[in-house]
């Protein structure tokens, strides 16, 4: 799962690849922010990877190591955002921001959270 081991089969997880002050990495979190209960209803964690340093943006874990995250996920400078199931795969990846909607609608259409939302209600 390169470098995600702790979070498989618990938490789907949004990486977000960019330095603080790129203009996309502001908007991303802006947008993130802006639903933070949506996030954990859906099991999601948001980490920011900014050169090795981690930052755990929604959820109540800890941050992985950003070095292998980079190294295995997303090994540019560039702005990008990369969605991973709770399985380990690769969900999305953009290299401009995504809509919260977006993001949620995938989620929502994917199997394992189809049977997640069944059980709850």
């Amino acid at each position: 799962m390169h470098g995600l081991e702790e979070y498989r089969w618990k938490y789907r997880t949004l990486l977000l690849f960019g330095e603080d002050e790129d203009p996309a990495v502001q908007n991303q979190l802006d947008r993130i922010r802006s639903d933070i209960a949506g996030f954990r209803d859906r099991d999601m964690i948001v980490v920011q990877i900014s050169g090795s340093r981690t930052n755990v943006v929604a959820g109540d874990v800890s941050p992985s190591d950003g070095a292998a995250l980079r190294k295995n996920w997303h090994n540019e400078p560039q702005f990008a955002v990369v969605l991973v199931g709770k399985d380990g795969g690769e969900k999305l990846r953009r290299d401009s921001p995504v809509a919260i909607e977006e993001l949620f609608a995938l989620v929502d259409s994917m199997p394992m959270r189809q049977s997640e939302m069944r059980n709850r209600s």
